[in-house]
């Protein structure tokens, strides 16, 4: 929790600051840059969907629509789904990086300074 930030500054103690995202948070933010200025947002190849610029309400309407019934839409979920399980496979189970790199913090706050 940052408000605690100012009583461990006070009192000297070292504070970790930990925050979980999603993934497609964290996507965002990885790829912020290349979304600014693009109604298109593209995770990865297939899973995605255009509006150009000055988009009509019932173009929009057709868009929504194909994502929720259309094939497109059932070939982007079965495909962000491929995609969540790839991510947890690398990321979140006890060998992936997510635990890894949690190890490291622990491991370097427990080490004793001189």
């Amino acid at each position: 929790m940052s408000f605690t930030l100012d009583t461990v500054e006070e009192l000297g103690v070292p504070e970790v600051l930990f925050w979980t995202i999603s993934a497609c948070g964290f996507l965002n933010y990885v790829h912020y840059r290349q979304l600014i200025g693009k109604r298109v947002i593209r995770l990865s190849k297939g899973i995605d969907m255009e509006i150009k610029n000055n988009a009509k309400r019932e173009k929009v309407e057709r868009l929504v629509r194909e994502l929720i019934k259309g094939e497109k839409g059932k070939d982007m979920k079965k495909k962000a789904v491929e995609w969540e399980r790839k991510v947890e496979a690398m990321a979140v189970n006890p060998d992936g990086s997510s635990y890894r790199n949690l190890d490291k913090i622990i491991q370097f706050l427990c080490t004793p300074r001189a």
